[in-house]
C-alpha cells in the first residue's frame, strides 16, 4: 500500500497525494494542521495495514483504497467548485449562461492553482483577484491556454449547470500534470541551455 498507491497516482494522474508519502509516517504522527488535510490516506493506509497485518494487500484490496481515494478527490474538487459558485452568486441546481460557466472555471482553475488558498466575498472580489493572480503568475497564459484547449470540448454544450462544470473541472485535475510536465521539460532545457552557454 505504501508504495504501489502513490506510484499509481503519480502515473495515472500525476498526483502526489499528501499522506501517502511511503515515508513511513502515520497520521498520529503528524501535527494538527497537517493532519486535517492528510488524514484520508494515511488513516486508509494505517487501516488496511493493520487489518492485513502479515498477509500483505491483494490488488482487489489496492483497488478499493484507489477508488475511494479518486473519489475523494473528485469530492474536494467539487467543494472547491461549489464554493466557486457561492463566490459567483450562482445556483447549484438550475441552468446558468456560458458566460457564468467560464467565469467560475476560470475563477475555479485559479483556486486549484493555489491549492484551494483562494477566498472572495463576491464575484467582482474574486475577478479582482484572478487578474491579480494572472498578473503574477509566470506562465499564466500558457496555462491558460492549456485550460481553455482542454475544456473546448465542452464549452460548446448548449446548457450550462453545477454538474456539468463540475465535469468540467474534474477533466483539469486528471490532466494537469501533462501540462505542468510539459512546463517542467521546458525550463530543464532552458537551464541546460543557459548552463551550456557559460
Amino acid at each position: 500500500v505504501r508504495y504501489v498507491l502513490p506510484r499509481y497516482f503519480v502515473q495515472r494522474n500525476g498526483w502526489f497525494i499528501k499522506g501517502l508519502e511511503p515515508n513511513g509516517e502515520t497520521w498520529s504522527d503528524m501535527s494538527a494542521p497537517e493532519a486535517l488535510k492528510e488524514w484520508v490516506p494515511s488513516y486508509l493506509q494505517g487501516l488496511m495495514e493493520e487489518r492485513l497485518g502479515e498477509r500483505g494487500t491483494s490488488l482487489h484490496e489496492l483497488a478499493v483504497v484507489a477508488a475511494a481515494l479518486e473519489d475523494l478527490i473528485d469530492l474536494e474538487a467539487r467543494g472547491r467548485m461549489k464554493t466557486a459558485f457561492k463566490i459567483h452568486g450562482l445556483p447549484l441546481t438550475g441552468p446558468i449562461t456560458e458566460a457564468q460557466a467560464r467565469e467560475v472555471v476560470d475563477t475555479y482553475y485559479v483556486m486549484f492553482l493555489l491549492a484551494g488558498n483562494f477566498s472572495a466575498s463576491n464575484r467582482e472580489d474574486a475577478l479582482m483577484k484572478r487578474e491579480s493572480f494572472a498578473l503574477g503568475y509566470t506562465g499564466w497564459n500558457e496555462a491558460n491556454t492549456w485550460m481553455q484547449d482542454l475544456l473546448k470540448p465542452r464549452m460548446s454544450q448548449a446548457e450550462y449547470n453545477f454538474e456539468k462544470t463540475a465535469r468540467m473541472v474534474e477533466d483539469i485535475g486528471e490532466e494537469y500534470f501533462r501540462f505542468n510536465d510539459m512546463e517542467c521539460r521546458d525550463l530543464k532545457v532552458t537551464l541546460s541551455e543557459m548552463e551550456g552557454n557559460k
